[in-house]
This record gives C-alpha cells, sequence and structure tokens, in this order.
C-alpha cells in the first residue's frame, strides 16, 4: 500500500525534531506553515534556527563499493532564491527502508550556489528538484548533467549545518 505524500512529509519532519532533540536541541513546529518547518533552539546560546524538511522514500540503486539509495526532492524556486528570508536549513530526509532512514543538511543560500554554479537540480516549473544519492560509506552524492554528460562529485551536505556538527 502507497503511503500519502503527506504523511512522509510529517515522518520526514518528525525524524528530523526526533534527531535533533535527542542531540539536545529544543524543537517546536511553527503554528503557521510559511516555509519553515521546524524551529530549532540551542539551550546553551538561545540561537534560533530555522529548519525545512524534504522527505522522499529512497530507490534502491548500485551495487558493491556504490550501492545506496536516491531520493528526489522539490525545492520551491520562491523559497530558495528569497535571500532577504534569512537563514534557512534544508533537511534533506531519504527514508531508505523499515529503520534506515538517512538524512542531508545544507543552508539555503549553499543550495542556490549549488544550483547556480554546478548546475546540480532540474527546473519543473514553480520547483527545483534535486535527486541525491545516499550510498552506504556515508557519502552523499549527487548527480550533475553537464552537456548531455553525467559527471558526479561528492557533496559533504552534513558538515554544512552547524547545530548538527557542534552537537555530541
Amino acid at each position: 500500500m502507497a503511503v500519502k505524500k503527506s504523511y512522509v512529509g510529517m515522518a520526514g519532519q518528525l525524524f528530523v525534531m526526533s534527531e535533533l532533540a535527542f542531540r539536545g536541541y529544543n524543537v517546536a513546529t511553527p503554528a503557521v506553515d510559511e516555509g519553515d518547518d521546524v524551529f530549532i533552539t540551542d539551550p546553551n546560546t538561545g540561537q534560533l534556527t530555522r529548519g525545512q524538511v524534504k522527505t522522499s522514500n529512497g530507490t534502491r540503486r548500485g551495487a558493491g563499493n556504490i550501492s545506496g539509495y536516491s531520493g528526489q526532492f522539490r525545492v520551491p524556486v520562491t523559497q530558495m532564491n528569497n535571500a532577504a528570508g534569512g537563514v534557512l536549513y534544508y533537511f534533506l530526509v531519504c527514508r531508505c527502508s523499515v529503520g534506515d532512514t538517512r538524512f542531508a543538511v545544507i543552508e539555503r543560500a549553499q543550495l542556490r550556489e549549488l544550483h547556480e554554479t554546478d548546475l546540480i537540480g532540474t527546473p519543473a516549473g514553480d520547483y527545483v528538484q534535486f535527486s541525491l544519492n545516499f550510498r552506504e560509506t556515508g557519502e552523499v552524492w549527487t548527480g550533475v548533467n553537464v552537456q548531455a554528460q553525467q559527471v558526479r562529485r561528492t557533496v559533504q551536505m552534513n558538515n554544512c549545518f552547524p547545530v548538527i556538527e557542534a552537537a555530541a
């Protein structure tokens, strides 16, 4: 039985909130959704961070040392390009299998830069669709299509989020 998109999205949001709470951060859901899915507060500094969660059901890919799962993530163009909106982190959550959920985290400006300079992501109307590959080795890869030639480069996105990086 296929799970509705709204349930998949909420499951990803709850996963992120649980992971952050486990790491000692206070998390909350805004009463009104205007592009922020989660507010994250560092109890030691009081710093508030905004997060947007995108969740995908992973598809098994590859074999051997390049095996893993791929996930597709749609980001609204207006949200990605809204520099005046302040710092926003995207949590890209891939549900690989039961008990195996992986994620990458990237700040909005960095995602926009990757899209503009490295040509990652495919325009799809009012959205840009990003494809990420979550390797068994723990790496997160993105496919870059340059002049119809497939090029691969590693993107170490989890290191982009200071709240995740600093948490013990």
